[in-house]
């Protein structure tokens, strides 16, 4: 058995953090493959990759590169003091060498992956691998898989490993980022090419059926590709929803675990699942459309496509229905669609419902939720309300978890 072992932020925050990530791997012989992200969010500071953000924005407006880097140089450093290792490696001197040669936001935004992989080996006794040697672009931006499929089988052939998430590289090298959470993506890949299992590790026991935080949840044993990714798209963080893609076809399962829990058996997330788990997600900040076009009702949602992300639609031959992700405001998202007329409602929750209770659910939301638009599709039951309506939905939810 080959297992790819794919280590979230807030399993590396600190030094106590570490010794958990450790005792997870040890606890395991299977684990080959090891994939990390930069350290999550720690007491009174922030996420590595914000520090970062910040960092390159100070760049950006004149500010020199080590004083805009200090903040993460000193987290670094108590770090490696901290966990005590024999660490000889100039992370300083590397990176603005680096960034000399690649003035990018994502060379920047990269190096805490590069800086917390490098610490990680050294903590574990593994042998060290720059992702950007084996997870591979093509000159337009796009994820170059069987390429970098080949890459990682030759460089596991040599032995296990470890290395970072959420970058690659270009064809000349310069490096290319995921979109934040990518970390999942760099595992899901490296597990397609040479592992039986990935596991993700994060720091909750499994995917639940409901924001645990809101209401009394439990754990989702096991879950189907297709769920699991509505639900992440949905707002359920515990995984990236385009960490299932490279796994298709391929056979091989996800497991999310809990790095400060690794005994718990965790959530199984697998491709042929056929389990019908009722489970709910909750995606915030969303726009509602009703958009009128006479005659062309039912071309409005892809014209919609082209500029956001359509949640969910209804159409009929002279209007369109729709809940789409609010990256703008309503104005930016319809002013490229032409329409006799537009009502765009902002503030709005949707909720994506999965399961067999779906039916009986929306029957009942129907006379108890105050929503603005509710529709069924593909065995999901969307419900999209205000805000402000928020707790009155969890306690409507409630009698369904249970």
């Amino acid at each position: 058995m080959i297992k790819v072992a794919k280590f979230g932020g807030s399993s590396l925050a600190d030094e106590n953090c570490f010794s958990k990530v450790a005792a997870a791997v040890a606890n395991d012989e299977d684990i080959k493959v090891i994939v990390v992200s930069a350290g999550g969010k720690i007491s009174g500071g922030k996420k590595v990759t914000d520090t970062l953000l910040s960092a390159w924005d100070d760049v950006s407006k004149g500010k020199p590169l080590y004083l805009a880097l200090l903040p993460f140089y000193e987290r670094i450093a108590l770090l490696i003091e901290k966990l005590q290792l024999n660490f000889n490696v100039d992370l300083q001197e590397i990176i603005e060498r680096g960034f000399e040669k690649d003035r990018t936001p994502d060379f920047l935004l990269s190096r805490g992956e590069y800086a917390y992989s490098l610490i990680a080996a050294n903590y574990l006794g593994k042998r060290w691998v720059d992702a950007s040697s084996i997870i591979k672009f093509d000159k337009s931006g796009k994820l170059n898989l069987e390429f970098s499929r080949f890459l990682i089988r030759e460089e596991f052939s040599k032995g296990d490993f470890l290395t970072g998430g959420f970058y690659g590289s270009f064809p000349d090298g310069k490096i290319k980022i995921f979109e934040r959470g990518g970390g999942d993506l760099s595992g899901a890949i490296i597990a397609s090419a040479i592992a039986d299992e990935y596991l993700n590790f994060t720091d909750v026991n499994g995917i639940y059926d409901f924001d645990p935080k809101s209401a009394p949840s439990k754990v989702i044993p096991r879950i189907s590709f297709e769920n699991a990714r509505k639900l992440a798209e949905f707002g359920a963080s515990v995984l990236h929803p385009d960490s299932v893609l490279p796994l298709v076809g391929t056979g091989i399962p996800i497991r999310v675990k809990n790095t400060f829990d690794f005994r718990a058996q965790g959530t199984t997330i697998e491709e042929s699942c056929t389990e019908r788990v009722f489970c709910c997600s909750v995606m915030k900040d969303c726009l509602y459309l009703e958009l009128t076009a006479t005659g062309r009702g039912y071309m409005l949602s892809g014209e919609l496509s082209k500029f956001t992300d359509v949640i969910c639609s209804a159409a009929d031959k002279d209007s369109l229905k729709a809940v789409v992700k609010a990256f703008s405001g309503g104005e930016d998202v319809i002013k490229n669609i032409s329409v006799d007329r537009a009502v765009v409602k902002d503030g709005m929750v949707t909720a994506c419902v999965i399961g067999d209770k779906t039916g009986e659910l929306l029957n009942e939301a129907k006379r108890n939720i105050n929503f603005v638009f509710i529709c069924e599709n593909q065995g999901c039951a969307y419900i999209c309300f205000y805000k402000r309506y928020m707790d009155d939905f969890v306690e409507f939810i409630k009698k369904y978890l249970k």
